[in-house]
């Protein structure tokens, strides 16, 4: 008796979200004047810095990883999704409460509930803010999703199809 087993190709974990470091700071002046554009009294010119990335769990939580894979400083957070999420999605009032909460884990993937690490906010291009407090300082960072293989660019050279 022969059994056919199906076996289905390994799925690649592929992340959800790219989380971003916002780094603003104010236009240099002179500078603009020399490569001949025409700055605002308080211009600010803003670097994103891609420094992690999210995925999805299966209890439809995040799991954040900051830093760079295999880096013993690499963080990993717990994204806890709150009942605020729908209600932020219709109401531009809601969207000043936050949507999530934020724990870190630990190297065995361990969460201590008790002390929460930061929050989540919606915006309104349904991208999210975290906002991580360690005493006095607070980090903001910018998390966007991931466009999929046939939204993003084509290469040049390259033609975009409609499938």
């Amino acid at each position: 008796m022969t059994t056919n087993t199906a076996t289905k190709p390994a799925q690649k974990n592929i992340p959800a979200f790219e989380v971003f470091y916002v780094e603003a700071r104010k236009l240099d002046r002179q500078l603009a004047r020399i490569l001949g554009e025409t700055p605002a009294e308080n211009a600010v010119k803003t670097t994103w810095h891609k420094v992690g990335v999210a995925f999805v769990t299966k209890g439809q939580n995040l799991s954040i990883l900051i830093g760079k894979q295999g880096d013993p400083a690499q963080r990993k957070y717990l994204g806890i999704q709150t009942s605020q999420l729908e209600e932020a999605k219709k109401s531009p009032e809601a969207q000043r409460l936050p949507v999530g909460n934020l724990w870190q884990q630990d190297a065995q993937g361990n969460v201590d509930f008790e002390y929460q690490d930061g929050v989540m906010f919606l915006n309104s291009d349904d991208s999210y803010s975290l906002v991580f407090e360690d005493g006095d300082t607070k980090t903001r960072y910018q998390m966007r999703r991931v466009k999929s293989a046939q939204q993003r660019r084509p290469e040049p050279g390259q033609t975009r199809t409609a499938a």
